[in-house]
């Protein structure tokens, strides 16, 4: 629409009386004409501003089935002005209904504000789909995670991704890297903030060796070759986070040193990606 209307003006607890109200407002709301996406992303941003929370995690759930027709129209600028006017960081989960919708669009500018965008097709089960993510993404455990590590006992820049603006419930994070020959003790920190308050766990220990699995143990009677799997999963978790970045709308440079980069581990670790292909063949 050409315009935002606001069904309240404060935070409201998500008791059944008000999703009713809600509801029914949803109900009631009906196409305008235009479409100012721009200003709608910018309004949503402006009202978690003016009602954050340190203790609650900050989202925008945008759901769009077109391309903007009023306002700004350009997609890229849009991306600059949604990042700009994000100061407190909230994510922003994009749902492109159909094909009519600017999925490219809402895949940066998600990437950009810590969220990313789903493609909901048109079915009898589209409801099903929102459902879905809704379920997967509306219990937040903890948010603004950071892990970190003893320098002296991992090399930093083997690391993947180790921040994470928000955990949900049954999700789970993965940290890959490469300990240090040297390295005799380990330390593992762990920060965060629920809504009891911040967190701070420290996991330690003055020798290594008691965290290196023993391949000749009965527990692990499956596959023996423990350092291969680690460096798959190392290599997997990095190519992912390549492919993230490519999302973000980066310099034409920056995407061709990326695509070099995800070509050249998806082939030495034998991984399909957009830059690769499976190829079957009969025995």
């Amino acid at each position: 629409s050409s315009d935002v209307q606001k069904w309240q003006k404060n935070p409201v607890f998500a008791t059944a009386d008000q999703i009713s109200a809600a509801d029914k407002f949803v109900l009631k709301m009906f196409d305008f004409g235009m479409t100012n996406i721009n200003l709608a992303l910018i309004t949503a941003l402006n009202e978690l501003k003016t009602h954050y929370s340190k203790k609650r995690a900050s989202m925008v759930f945008f759901l769009t089935d077109g391309e903007p027709t009023e306002g700004e129209r350009n997609c890229e600028k849009i991306a600059i002005n949604v990042r700009e006017a994000n100061g407190k960081e909230a994510a922003i989960f994009s749902l492109a209904f159909g094909e009519g919708a600017n999925y490219q669009s809402l895949q940066t500018i998600s990437a950009q504000n810590s969220g990313f965008a789903r493609k909901i097709y048109e079915a009898s089960d589209a409801a099903l789909q929102v459902a879905s993510l809704y379920q997967e993404i509306s219990a937040v455990v903890m948010k603004d995670i950071s892990i970190s590590f003893l320098p002296s006992s991992v090399d930093e820049f083997t690391l993947t991704e180790n921040k994470f603006p928000t955990i949900f419930n049954g999700s789970e994070v993965v940290v890959c890297g490469q300990v240090l020959d040297k390295a005799r003790e380990f330390q593992l920190s762990i920060k965060g903030v629920q809504q009891s308050g911040e967190v701070n766990l420290v996991l330690e220990t003055d020798d290594i060796s008691n965290l290196i699995l023993n391949p000749e143990d009965p527990l692990f009677s499956g596959p023996r070759n423990f350092a291969g799997i680690v460096e798959k999963m190392w290599a997997y978790l990095t190519i992912k986070q390549l492919l993230r970045e490519k999302d973000k709308n980066l310099s034409d440079e920056k995407v061709e040193e990326l695509d070099k980069k995800i070509l050249d581990m998806s082939l030495k670790y034998k991984f399909v990606t957009p830059l690769t292909a499976m190829v079957v063949t009969k025995p």
